[in-house]
């Protein structure tokens, strides 16, 4: 027997018969749903229209029902490709759970499609014929079909290998979103609106690597200040209105970063391999923004990098100055918000830490271990995080302790603020630093 039959032996059969007994529970969970939320609406005198004077341009064009009807196929594929149970339960839930949110909405805020088709004969005219006599114009925003597009498509792209295939297929996928507007079945409002709502789903509902956990490490000081920024930002969009409604972008990278502080910790950017995921990545991207920009207007007048021991240096977030003036050829970056290095280097890694907030033990003696694997190297090591002043130096501190340059925390710490005078390390990061240097002195002692 050949090794790659071996191999392939060792392999988990694909879940068809999930696959099946879930695409049996979504389906007429879906049209059930659906159907009563258009049933419902219909009967309502309150339902409301939203389209910009623009959409006026968007033509209609009949044959575009094919792909637009196409995704019915589609769904059912998509949950025959997964190739583990839990990648097909956590695709299967978050089709569910982008039905449920979005037929929620069409009973809390419903909306009316507000053009009239014209008339459409033939195959295309069947088709529309067919829509027609199951949807009505009222389940409108968010778009359920982008959510479930956005959903199907993340899922194709997975597993579709080749790059043939995978071009029709992101052409295709790509042809059904736009099919939601030609075929007057959707406005613009009710696309952003699905694609949000896809978004949300991906971020709550993540992959194994990107799972859920409590930190325990809380600063409830700066998770009400995210908390209360949540709620003016939230405010502030409700009474603006119209364009004010984008306000509600930042006020959910605030909500989450007030998670974060209030125990998720660094779980919230979804860190996988060093990056962030996408969904994290885009809906945390005003507090990215912002930051980068704090970052930049705090550090101006600050010391950029400083020399710790021969090949370790010590730093704010390195520009082409710092790069240069360390010599470095190694970087651990220690923020959670920070993006990688403008300037491209060697070797970049990173151990993410949240700002203002006190690292769990572990957190800090990855770091710490990492750093020692990069000092042992022999090349120079530039250690950095926002302004250089307390998550990297803690670190830079429970080195010189672990690689016995300091005999005591006292000492590390009088070594960090000899070359870094304005390095914040307060007592929380000295009660750490206590601790983690008693396994280290422990194993001082054993030699």
């Amino acid at each position: 027997m050949n090794t790659e039959s071996v191999m392939l032996g060792d392999q988990p059969p694909r879940p068809w018969l999930r696959a099946l007994l879930w695409l049996a529970f979504l389906g007429p969970a879906f049209f059930i749903s659906y159907g009563f939320a258009n049933a419902f609406t219909a009967g309502r005198s309150d339902v409301g229209q939203y389209v910009f004077a623009w959409e006026t341009q968007i033509p209609f064009w009949d044959w575009t029902i094919i792909p637009y009807m196409s995704i019915d196929l589609l769904y059912g594929i998509s949950l025959f490709l997964c190739t583990s149970k839990a990648e097909l339960d956590r695709h299967a839930l978050r089709l569910l759970t982008a039905t449920a949110v979005s037929v929620s909405c069409f009973l809390l805020f419903p909306l009316e499609f507000t053009f009239v088709r014209p008339p459409t004969d033939g195959l295309y005219g069947e088709l529309f014929n067919l829509l027609t006599g199951f949807d009505k114009p009222y389940n409108q925003a968010p778009s359920l079909h982008i959510s479930l597009l956005v959903l199907i498509w993340y899922t194709f792209s997975q597993h579709l290998r080749g790059l043939l295939p995978r071009l029709l297929m992101h052409s295709w996928m790509l042809l059904i979103g736009i099919s939601v507007l030609t075929t007057w079945q959707h406005h613009v409002i009710d696309v952003i609106g699905g694609l949000i709502v896809a978004l949300v789903v991906m971020y709550m509902i993540p992959p194994v690597a990107h799972r859920w956990h409590w930190a325990g490490q809380r600063n409830s000081k700066l998770a009400g200040y995210y908390c209360f920024a949540t709620l003016i930002l939230s405010l502030s969009a409700i009474f603006i209105g119209s364009w004010g409604w984008l306000l509600l972008w930042p006020a959910t990278a605030t909500a989450l970063m007030a998670l974060a502080y209030w125990g998720l910790g660094i779980s919230v950017f979804q860190y996988d391999n060093q990056k962030m995921s996408l969904p994290a990545l885009i809906l945390l991207t005003p507090y990215l923004l912002g930051a980068h920009l704090s970052a930049r207007l705090l550090s101006r007048h600050r010391q950029g990098c400083v020399k710790v021991t021969d090949g370790v240096w010590l730093s704010k977030v390195p520009g082409r100055e710092e790069l240069q003036t360390s010599g470095a050829s190694l970087h651990l970056n220690l923020t959670a918000e920070m993006r990688p290095l403008s300037y491209r280097c060697n070797h970049t890694y990173r151990i993410p830490m949240l700002d203002l907030a006190i690292p769990d033990e572990a957190t800090l003696w990855a770091a710490i271990q990492t750093l020692n694997c990069l000092a042992e190297n022999k090349k120079t090591v530039l250690v950095h995080c926002a302004l250089g002043l307390s998550r990297s130096a803690l670190v830079v501190a429970g080195w010189l302790l672990y690689s016995h340059k300091a005999r005591s925390v006292g000492q590390a710490v009088d070594m960090i603020t000899q070359i870094r005078p304005d390095c914040i390390l307060h007592e929380g990061h000295r009660a750490l630093l206590h601790k983690i240097s008693r396994p280290t002195m422990e194993i001082d002692n054993d030699h």
